[in-house]
């Protein structure tokens, strides 16, 4: 008898409130909208991981030992810590999706979090493969403002000529074996070479290159003697930007 009148007042109530149930497209949407926005999050933060493997990889961390750096002092100056955060917030979203999904409660979170950062790394790599990081960046780096002191922080270490490190596009080539850059100051600097080094006969003029070697003041150009030359990869899009363009009209880099 009890039962009856509960169940009596709930349908009271539920008339009187006016409560309908939610129609079944309610359910079907915020499944779609949860997946949907992971899926998002996961390519995203897959591509942050191919601009990050990309960065590594053409960083010049190879040449350390000739810049007297440790590889570890080395990597913490030049790691791509913006994009570590810009993924750390794809892989909170996505894992943050995951958990709100029908079956999740299957699972623990950690290996949600665990399973969701391993499909990333793997989409990654195989963005890396396919040379979505370098698109990515040579867009970014030709678009945003303050790309070289918050996005690529390779390019601040790179330009220290007092510490024998110097990063430019070549502007122009000699007819000896030396050419001028145009660094990111729009500074211009004139390349010595040893007579040993024939890398000048193959670059060419728009390549934007990382310089080791020591600096001088000599005449009405700062003068660079470098003893290491290697074309640089990421930033690519920076050394194309407006401030440049009054110094030469560069063509993209091999």
């Amino acid at each position: 008898m009890e039962f009856n009148d509960f169940d009596k007042r709930l349908v009271e109530k539920i008339k009187d409130k006016k409560i309908s149930p939610y129609p079944r497209w309610h359910f079907l949407l915020k499944k779609y909208v949860v997946w949907g926005s992971g899926l998002i999050s996961l390519l995203i933060g897959a591509a942050a991981i191919s601009v990050m493997i990309y960065f590594v990889e053409y960083s010049g961390w190879e040449l350390h030992l000739e810049m007297h750096q440790s590889l570890s002092h080395f990597l913490l100056l030049t790691l791509p810590y913006f994009w570590f955060i810009f993924l750390g917030i794809f892989l909170f979203i996505l894992s943050y999706n995951l958990q709100h999904t029908s079956k999740a409660y299957r699972y623990p979170p950690w290996q949600i979090i665990g399973a969701s950062i391993l499909v990333s790394i793997i989409l990654g790599i195989t963005f890396f493969s396919i040379g979505l990081g370098s698109r990515i960046d040579d867009r970014v780096s030709g678009q945003v403002p303050f790309y070289s002191t918050v996005i690529n922080r390779q390019l601040v270490f790179w330009f220290d000529p007092d510490e024998g490190r110097l990063v430019g596009v070549i502007s122009s080539k000699n007819i000896d074996q030396s050419f001028n850059i145009i660094d990111p100051r729009g500074q211009t600097w004139q390349i010595i070479l040893p007579a040993s080094n024939t890398s000048s006969s193959i670059l060419k003029v728009g390549q934007s290159v990382f310089l080791i070697g020591q600096s001088s003041i000599n005449g009405r150009f700062n003068k660079f003697q470098a003893i290491t030359i290697k074309t640089v990869h990421s930033g690519r899009g920076f050394f194309r930007q407006t401030q440049f363009s009054s110094h030469f009209h560069p063509t993209p880099s091999n």
